[in-house]
């Protein structure tokens, strides 16, 4: 009897197993559709060896990944990283569909494999490797995985663009040359929308570039997006899914067609024999370079550009060699030359290409002009939807929203993939309660603030050819064009935070003013630095008004808000020693050489840079006393040489196109004394000398100056030796930087 009981109660608790095990099927279902665990059975041939080794062990697949990811973990513990690894790779192969595993997967390479690595480039490599890992694999498969966008963005705003790693300023240079080889510099300027002229043209108080401008640098983007819609977008795809899936990878026969048909409807029917000629390059050996409608030409190109506007000659054959620009940069260098007589090249956005035919016409009938950015832009769509899984539609969408994103800066990446994450979680997750929207808000607000803060980059590459003159040099400095859309941002998290759309309300907003109140005191400082007092005037107003009472403002209560915007910027600048004393000496240096454009007053730009120079000092000082016993730190926190800094700013000044030579001119009269007393490893007044001639010969012939432009440019006494005692220093074959 006693069996029998136990045997009914062995039943009924089977069969309410099964009944519950039933009614649980649906629920469990719909989370395996929503998380991406799934595999469609009707992929057939299609299907790789991985997806189908993966669908083919059905409910044994768990029980494998469970067992590789307790040892990947316990492996981590024990600091076999490169073990963990290798498990990691077989985690992902066999459950594509858990966004953990790539995460876990691409951190591990990002920061725990790149760190026991010695040197930059290995380091490099495997944090290229985890970004990629998840960019180009993670990602597609788990395209509604907010944390897999988090953890890229954060990968690219932390590792990349901050200061946390002792390598940080080769990932920088790495990233750079990247990026302006595919893209070139982006425009600085604006206009006024026209939407926004006439009566409704906002007032200079109301004034604001991100609502009633247009800025170049977007244009630019779109046209790529225009180029990348037309000839490259797959039919019936969603406008707001933005996805490198809706686009072809390659461009098919069709494609080329159009594109071929609509250029010499556009009257460039010029570009299709250039085209062609591209193809039949070949390189020193007689090898083919397979160049053309590719990206390959296309940073072949890019690699030539960089390197010119880097201020290097590149008629100098150091400069263009095998080593810098590859073997295909050197044949499209000497291609260029040979069709100069018959060929003028446009390779800048927006020229009036149809004005300039008429005049070169008129001068030069058996000349022709063709404009090569129609083919550019095609090739940089391809190049971002093949190589970077980014859609140049979305590109496009961040920067009409955040402002001009300079996409040579890791941060602006940062911005695209969290903003891209939180947008697709919103768009498609059926269960938004488990989406941890306010750190993938965060991250984005983060990256934008990074961008305010140092967005502006100057960038050298190196050519080790040149020695001492073919230094690398890159340098990062404060962008206000940011800070709006950096507000933005906030302001509309802070709104969501309000309406309790993030979770616990009252705890999110304290976070989030206390943020907000962060972000107006930098402001002020960036503007005020920047030599906009206006600004800083503007924003310093609001943050006295809005937390100059608030018993929870430390700034308040320490009676910050009641000092003069001057006395307030100082005050800041004593209490941090980090991103706002550097950019303190950034402004003074740029001061100096501003007001050699404004009052063309040697002692006022003396006394500008006397007072860089004893910021400089000090931050030195206080760094070595405050991180003395930790290199790592002080290599993080590192300053370039004084003098490099002051070159670098005067060669910023030498490169804008907003200043006229004769302004310019103006500058280096003065300037050239400056640069002559301070103290450097080589004398900065030829260094400087020798670097904005290619810049300045470039905007005198662009400005049709002609020769006369050298007149008001003096060359420093002695320069001549020192440039041939230097030049006896390098390979022969170098040749001269300025005939």
């Amino acid at each position: 009897m006693h069996d029998r009981l136990i045997q009914i109660v062995a039943l009924i608790v089977l069969a309410g197993g099964i009944l519950g095990a039933f009614m649980l099927t649906p629920q469990i279902n719909h989370q395996r559709v929503e998380r991406g665990l799934t595999y469609d059975v009707e992929v057939g041939d299609d299907a790789n060896a991985a997806y189908t080794l993966a669908a083919s062990l059905g409910s044994f697949r768990g029980v494998a990944v469970n067992f590789m990811w307790q040892r990947a973990e316990r492996l981590k513990q024990e600091g076999k990283y490169f073990e963990a690894n290798n498990l990691a790779e077989m985690i992902t192969t066999l459950q594509p569909r858990y966004p953990e595993a790539w995460n876990f997967h691409g951190w591990n390479m990002a920061y725990n494999i790149s760190v026991k690595c010695k040197t930059a480039e290995e380091r490099w490599d495997w944090v290229q490797k985890g970004m990629n890992l998840i960019r180009d694999r993670g990602i597609p498969n788990n395209p509604n995985a907010v944390v897999l966008y988090r953890s890229l963005g954060w990968i690219l705003g932390h590792k990349m663009a901050g200061q946390t790693d002792d390598m940080q300023w080769y990932y920088k240079e790495r990233w750079v040359d990247i990026w302006q080889t595919l893209l070139g510099i982006p425009d600085p300027r604006w206009r006024l929308n026209p939407e926004f002229s006439g009566e409704k043209q906002p007032s200079e108080e109301e004034l604001d570039p991100l609502k009633h401008g247009l800025w170049v640098a977007t244009d630019q983007m779109r046209a790529i997006s225009l180029a990348a819609n037309t000839y490259l977008r797959r039919p019936d795809r969603p406008a707001d899914d933005y996805n490198a899936s809706n686009y072809f990878q390659t461009l098919s026969p069709d494609a080329i067609a159009r594109f071929k048909q609509d250029n010499i409807d556009l009257g460039n029917a010029g570009l299709l024999d250039i085209i062609q000629e591209l193809e039949t390059l070949k390189g020193p050996e007689g090898q083919e370079l397979g160049l053309g409608l590719n990206v390959k030409t296309l940073k072949a190109l890019g690699r030539v550009m960089l390197f010119r506007d880097a201020g290097y000659t590149i008629d100098n054959p150091a400069v263009i060699s095998n080593e810098t620009v590859g073997v295909e940069g050197v044949a499209i260098k000497a291609w260029m030359d040979s069709i100069a007589p018959r060929t003028i090249l446009i390779m800048q956005p927006f020229v009036k290409v149809a004005g300039i035919r008429e005049q070169v016409k008129a001068q030069y009938p058996d000349r022709q002009v063709v404009d090569l950015m129609p083919m550019l832009d095609l090739l940089r769509a391809l190049a971002l939807i093949d190589d970077y899984h980014m859609d140049p539609a979305y590109m496009v969408k961040c920067m009409e929203r955040f402002g001009p994103l300079d996409w040579r800066h890791p941060s602006a990446h940062a911005v695209y993939w969290t903003a891209l994450g939180t947008l697709r979680a919103e768009q498609w997750s059926k269960d938004k309660d488990r989406i941890d929207f306010v750190n993938a808000n965060r991250a984005t607000i983060h990256a934008l603030q990074n961008l305010a803060h140092q967005g502006t980059i100057s960038y050298r590459p190196r050519v080790e050819a040149l020695g001492t003159f073919g230094q690398s040099r890159i340098h990062n400095a404060a962008d206000t064009r940011m800070i709006p859309a950096y507000e933005r941002a906030v302001l509309e998290t802070k709104e969501l935070i309000e309406q309790g759309v993030f979770g616990d309300r009252q705890k999110n907003v304290d976070t989030y003013d206390r943020g907000y109140e962060n972000f107006l005191q930098s402001a002020v400082v960036l503007y005020y630095l920047d030599s906009n007092e206006e600004y800083a005037r503007r924003y310093y107003q609001r943050v006295q008004d809005q937390f100059a009472n608030d018993p929870d403002s430390v700034n308040a209560t320490d009676g910050d808000y009641n000092l003069q915007v001057a006395d307030f910027v100082r005050v800041r600048m004593q209490d941090e020693l980090g991103f706002q004393t550097i950019q303190m000496i950034e402004f003074w240096i740029r001061q100096a050489w501003r007001q050699g454009v404004t009052t063309r007053d040697p002692a006022v730009m003396q006394r500008y840079l006397a007072q860089g120079k004893a910021t400089y000092d000090q931050f030195l000082a206080e760094r070595q006393t405050s991180v003395k016993n930790d290199a790592d730190v002080q290599a993080r926190q590192d300053l370039a040489p004084f003098g490099e800094l002051v070159l670098v700013y005067f060669l910023e000044v030498m490169n804008d196109p907003s200043y006229t030579l004769p302004q310019k001119a103006a500058v280096w009269r003065q300037g050239a004394v400056m640069l002559a007393n301070i103290e450097a490893p080589q004398p900065l007044a030829f260094v400087g000398f020798m670097e904005m001639y290619p810049l300045l010969n470039q905007q005198a012939q662009a400005e049709g100056w002609g020769e006369g432009w050298q007149s008001q440019f003096l060359e420093p006494r002695g320069f001549r030796e020192w440039y041939q005692q230097m030049q006896q220093q390098q390979p022969a074959q170098t040749g001269p930087v300025r005939p």
